[in-house]
């Protein structure tokens, strides 16, 4: 990888990270802004690039925070579709919550379970109680017509 390459992913990773402390703090607009720098930087084909994952999941989840669900739909459909999106386990937990959130159940235990099929239990961890839930009464309901 050539300096000029390390050196744009460096910036990458570090407005993400710059972003996502901005998120933690409850800045969710200073955040977004912090992402689409991110986004901006990005070279052509954005979606092939490596990152593309990251910051669109970073976008995402600035919206979702947010309240911004359908936004959060959006950028989170793109993250899915990059290279690395479609084995991300956060992504398919952040596309799950935001189903939910717009009354979109079927695409929601969809997504809440592939993250739960990448990563386990786990990743609901510190997550609203409700995602889970959901998926357990899918799950328990499939085992009641087997």
């Amino acid at each position: 990888m050539g300096a000029a390459v390390a050196d744009l992913a460096e910036v990458i990773v570090t407005l993400v990270d710059v972003g996502d402390e901005r998120l933690r703090g409850g800045d969710a607009r200073a955040a977004n802004a912090a992402f689409q720098e991110a986004w901006q930087i990005l070279p052509l084909p954005k979606l092939d690039h490596p990152h593309a994952a990251l910051v669109l999941g970073a976008l995402g989840d600035a919206a979702f925070v947010a309240g911004n669900f359908a936004e959060a739909r959006r950028v989170l459909e793109e993250a899915l579709r990059t290279g690395l999106g479609a084995a991300n386990p956060a992504l398919h937990l952040r596309r799950g919550q935001v189903a939910f959130e717009l009354d979109e159940h079927d695409v929601a235990v969809v997504e809440l379970l592939r993250a739960y099929e990448l990563a386990g239990a786990e990743i609901f961890d510190g997550e609203a109680p409700k995602y889970l839930r959901l998926l357990h009464t899918h799950v328990a309901a499939l085992r009641t017509v087997a």
